[in-house]
Order: C-alpha cells, then sequence, then structure tokens
C-alpha cells in the first residue's frame, strides 16, 4: 500500500484537484446526504451519485460533474467521523484527490481526511422514465425553503394534494398546514381530488425547489429538482444570491391515501364548508 506521505509528494500526476468553491460544494453535498438518506456507503459514477432511501421509496441523485475536473469514480464507507472531518477540510487553495488500496484521500490546507473505501458491489439503481409519463398539472417552484423545510422537519411523513391534478399544498403527519401559493387559498374551501404520502419531500432542499407530480403507467411520482447551496466565500449565511451547490434531483413513487388518513386537513376543510 502507497504511503500517503510519498502519494503527496507526486500528487501532481497522481491525483486530480478540486476547486475550493467546488470542494464546499462538495463536502456540504456529502454531509447534507448522509444526514438525510443514512446510507451504508457512498457510490459516486462517473460524476453522479445515486441512492435509494432505506425503504427504496425514493431515488437521490446528486450531479458532481461541475465538482470534478474530469469523470471521476468512488465509492466510500458512510462513517460519520470521516464525513465530519470532510465538513471541516478547506481553505484557498485546491484540495488534492488521491487513493491506494484502502482509502481516498482529500489533502487541503487544515489536513487530509481519508475516506474509507467500500469493498461491496454497489447495487444497479434505474430511475423512472419520466419523459413518457403524463405531468399532473404545472410545476410547482418553491423560493421559501426555509421556512417550509422547518415545517416538514421531524415528520414521519407529508401528505400532498391536489385539485384538479395540480399539487397546491401539503400537511404534515405532525399537523403543519401550508399551501403552496397564496392564490391557491380559495381553493381551501373544496375537497381535494386526490391525496399523496411523500417521505422525500424537502428532506433536502437548496435555495430554490421545483416540484413536479407525475403518473407513469398507473404509478404517481414526484420529481423533486434542487441544489445545495452554500454561500460563496466571503458571502453572508443569509444571502444565497451567490449560492453554488450541485444539482440534486429525487424521484419518489407516492402512496396514494384517503382523506381519513388526514384528520387535522379533514378539520381544517369541514371549518371552512
Amino acid at each position: 500500500m502507497t504511503g500517503i506521505s510519498e502519494m503527496l509528494m507526486d500528487a501532481g500526476t497522481a491525483s486530480q484537484s478540486i476547486a475550493p468553491a467546488n470542494f464546499d460544494a462538495f463536502s456540504k453535498a456529502i454531509a447534507v446526504f448522509t444526514k438525510t438518506v443514512r446510507p451504508r456507503f457512498i457510490n459516486i459514477l462517473d460524476s453522479n451519485l445515486l441512492a435509494t432511501d432505506e425503504y427504496g421509496r425514493a431515488i437521490y441523485g446528486i450531479d458532481f460533474s461541475s465538482v470534478f475536473r474530469q469523470p471521476q469514480n468512488m465509492s466510500f464507507l458512510n462513517i460519520k467521523e470521516e464525513v465530519k472531518a470532510l465538513e471541516g477540510l478547506g481553505g484557498n487553495s485546491d484540495v488534492l484527490l488521491l487513493e491506494d488500496d484502502g482509502c481516498y484521500y482529500l489533502a487541503g490546507e487544515t489536513g487530509v481526511v481519508p475516506l474509507t473505501k467500500y469493498r461491496g458491489t454497489a447495487p444497479k439503481i434505474n430511475l423512472p422514465d419520466l419523459k413518457e409519463s403524463d405531468q399532473m398539472g404545472k410545476t410547482v417552484t418553491i423560493s421559501d425553503t426555509d421556512s417550509l423545510s422547518k415545517a416538514v422537519r421531524g415528520s414521519k411523513w407529508t401528505g400532498l394534494f391536489t385539485h384538479d391534478g395540480q399539487l397546491i399544498g401539503f400537511i404534515t403527519s405532525n399537523f403543519m398546514f401550508r399551501l403552496f401559493h397564496s392564490e391557491s387559498s380559495n381553493l381551501i374551501r373544496k375537497t381535494p381530488d386526490a391525496m399523496y404520502k411523500a417521505h422525500s419531500f424537502l428532506k433536502m432542499a437548496g435555495s430554490t425547489v421545483h416540484l413536479g407530480l407525475y403518473n407513469l403507467d398507473g404509478e404517481f411520482w414526484l420529481k423533486t429538482s434542487t441544489d445545495i447551496a452554500k454561500p460563496r466565500k466571503g458571502g453572508q449565511e443569509e444571502q444565497l444570491t451567490n449560492a453554488i451547490g450541485p444539482p440534486v434531483t429525487i424521484y419518489e413513487r407516492l402512496i396514494p391515501a384517503g382523506l381519513n388518513e388526514f384528520q387535522r386537513l379533514f378539520s381544517l376543510l369541514s371549518k371552512n364548508n
């Protein structure tokens, strides 16, 4: 096994480097991903991360093609201490990516972080072909992701509901109720025409989120497109105008549900009718 010190001496030919801003995006995305999905390992193929949640309900994809200067394949264990150390690595210089038989190494100004390689075979993940499906209603764009993410935080699931096939709002398992747009308030006087249980809803959300509801051969899918927003170095935490972050796409096969499963929403509708 080649020693890390020897590898660093020949880093110019033995590795590629990651620009500081791109490394911030990479480390942020990995940290959020592991907290949300809690995978046993992280598998990156051709600079794209694909994984399912523990129940196989949702497929999470993160596109790292803008992070790496050339296509990258990595497969490493989700070890809490290593991922946490990854978040603390950085600086104003490029981060070097190296590897030996047992680990990947990310070397920056503040140190070297090893990521233990995963030795197993990563399962094949097939994405739903939504190009061949019918989109129900228009895409919903959410910009106030902070407030809505707080509403779903800690909930076991979220109930999404539609009118005439259009997503208009949600209610969580802990009875937080929101409409996506204020102009939908007149529709709350009507009983929703469909309701779905979702588990991935806003669990990973950047500065903006786009939601699409699809019918694929009788199965209902929620497609979430977002990013992992992070202010550029020197920016203020609350200002995301210059945010960076890799594109994130989540596909979840939704479970149709009855109104009787959402007693709180049923109560709200009763008071408005």
